[in-house]
């Protein structure tokens, strides 16, 4: 009996797909005898549905074909794959899934909510998948969804779309983290492009990243002209319409708040009442209305973050919401701020953060790190707590105690940095010949200089790193000289005897 090979197989899926169908002269066409395709049916590779015409027996190995095809790059036989599955298996949750992917792939999004009723549910707790859930969260950003979707996507939390630790892809984590907390598209891009393209779940989410960064650009110039114009009724109109879809970039929440109030006291005519609360933190600021204070932290952001452009307009909107303010105060008396109990902070994933750092998964702990500060509106003090992180994770300090408690002190806004401890704890690690740790010290001292929050002249300042970095580089080749292994030495009398 003939045997039929695996690349007897490759070209019947090759065939099937590209003619949409086998026949008889198909099949001779690719080689194959009458007393082959006889084969074909007795092994159970083919079907014959009608006299010349075969379908396949299972469309699994057309699926273990797609992969290949993915492995192969040749992206083009994996979509006409899943698109030949689909026009065969249309009630089937994975052919709806790889519909649903290959049209977002060719760039058309008609009909998408049609293939995702064959795999997703109206419900965020009926769906299990993360995957399912992180490609919708995604799409969000790109299309106006179904109304039914819109819900799905507003309530999806960080836990819908978070990989398990045994999933082989564990290394996206960071770049799912960046997605849902920060938006940062052109980020996440950069890490999947760094990290290969190795599936299909790969390619759809490079896609509807590359589809999202589109979706924003144009928002982001609607925005500036609609700033531009003093529109805040439009600009409201437009973050909200946002807003329905998905959870906003936080840029954009404080814009929304700000624009907000303006509308609300041009036509009220009465100035809103700040709230008082220490704190660093601009979003903060904002919700708590004290414009003055977001104001100064805004333009200290924007010195030490060139790469946020959005500061400038939310620097416009402050300064009209002060100006809004003043105008109605002019025959009163002026508004101060008040003690109240204020709006409640946003959740923040630290407890993920520690989880992730407890198991060894040092990326993604990182990215939550950063997406804490970010959220928080700590960007000019990243270097300090992602430096006190990192001597944590040198120390094998689980509990992460400093960071988290100057991250709660700059939270509260009555942060100082304290220079002498951090020379302290250098020259300490030195001793102990804990190089990671010193050179952690020491790179926050350079970072907290270039940041201007060390209070000594240039030359003092310039002198101590000078210092520092040389006893540093000369205590790490010390150590390794010491630790080298010298050849041993023979003398004549020994060999002799």
């Amino acid at each position: 009996m003939t045997t039929i090979t695996t690349e007897d197989k490759e070209r019947i899926y090759h065939a099937i797909i590209h003619n949409g169908q086998l026949t008889t002269k198909i099949l001779h066409e690719c080689g194959f005898s009458d007393n082959r395709i006889r084969t074909l049916l007795k092994e159970k590779v083919l079907i014959r549905v009608k006299i010349g015409h075969y379908e396949l027996w299972s469309t699994g190995a057309l699926y273990l074909y797609s992969v290949e095809a993915l492995k192969r790059g040749n992206i083009e036989e994996a979509l006409l794959c899943y698109e030949y599955y689909y026009r065969t298996a249309s009630y089937s949750p994975i052919a709806n899934f790889a519909k649903f992917a290959s049209s977002i792939i060719r760039g058309n999004f008609d009909n998408l909510e049609q293939y995702m009723d064959g795999f997703m549910r109206p419900s965020i707790s009926q769906n299990p998948n993360k995957d399912y859930n992180f490609f919708i969260f995604l799409l969000s950003h790109s299309i106006d969804l179904r109304e039914d979707y819109k819900i799905v996507a507003r309530s999806i939390d960080y836990d819908n779309i978070a990989l398990s630790q045994n999933r082989s892809d564990k290394s996206t984590s960071p770049l799912r983290i960046a997605i849902y907390y920060n938006q940062d598209f052109h980020y996440a891009k950069r890490l999947l492009n760094e990290k290969g393209l190795n599936s299909l779940n790969d390619i759809l989410t490079l896609h509807l990243i590359e589809r999202a960064i589109q979706k924003v650009g144009i928002l982001e110039k609607q925005i500036h002209k609609l700033i531009d114009d003093k529109d805040y009724e439009g600009l409201v109109a437009l973050l909200k319409d946002e807003e329905e879809r998905h959870k906003l970039r936080v840029p954009w929440r404080i814009m929304y708040s700000i624009s907000k109030d303006i509308l609300e006291m041009q036509e009220t005519g009465i100035p809103s009442t700040p709230l008082c609360e220490k704190t660093n933190d601009l979003f903060r600021l904002v919700q708590l209305k004290d414009y003055e204070q977001a104001q100064k932290k805004n333009k200290c952001f924007t010195n030490f973050k060139k790469l946020v452009l959005e500061q400038k307009e939310i620097e416009e909107l402050l300064n009209a919401a002060i100006d809004c303010r003043k105008k109605l105060t002019l025959n009163g008396s002026n508004i101060q701020p008040t003690v109240q109990t204020p709006p409640p902070l946003e959740n923040i994933p630290i407890s993920e953060m520690i989880n992730a750092f407890k198991m060894d998964q040092k990326e993604e702990g990182f990215q939550l790190l950063r997406s804490i500060i970010y959220l928080r509106g700590l960007n000019e003090y990243d270097y300090l707590l992602i430096g006190q992180t990192e001597i944590c994770i040198h120390e094998k300090d689980m509990a992460f105690i400093k960071p988290l408690f100057t991250l709660s002190t700059l939270t509260r806004g009555s942060f100082i940095f304290d220079l002498d401890h951090y020379v302290q704890e250098f020259y300490y690690f030195l001793e102990s010949r804990r190089f990671a740790s010193a050179s952690s010290c020491l790179n926050i001292i350079r970072v907290a200089n270039r940041r201007g929050h060390l209070n000594m002249s240039k030359i003092e300042t310039a002198n101590l790193l000078i210092t520092l970095s040389t006893r540093l580089d000369k205590d790490i080749r010390r150590s390794k000289r010491n630790f080298q292994i010298k050849p041993k030495k023979y003398n004549k009398s020994s060999r002799e005897k």
